[in-house]
């Protein structure tokens, strides 16, 4: 979601699951982030602060069975 990033073309990960739907708050993707479920094109996130730049069909995974690719 473009509109969503800030002016370095980066977002918050946590705020990007809760776009994405797979988390209920951006609180609650802090606390996915940090129990160590989220992955980003197979690559294990476990900063909660991190910041990622969405590019067309990155996949976003959180534990084995709920994933979103970005769709800019």
């Amino acid at each position: 979601p473009k509109a969503e990033c800030e002016a370095d073309g980066t977002i918050a990960l946590a705020k990007a699951l809760k776009l994405l739907g797979l988390a209920s708050s951006a609180s609650d993707g802090r606390r996915l982030i940090e129990g160590g479920g989220v992955s980003v094109n197979q690559q294990k996130i476990t900063d909660p602060l991190a910041k990622i730049t969405p590019v067309e069909g990155m996949l976003v995974q959180v534990g084995k069975r709920k994933a979103a690719r970005v769709d800019l």
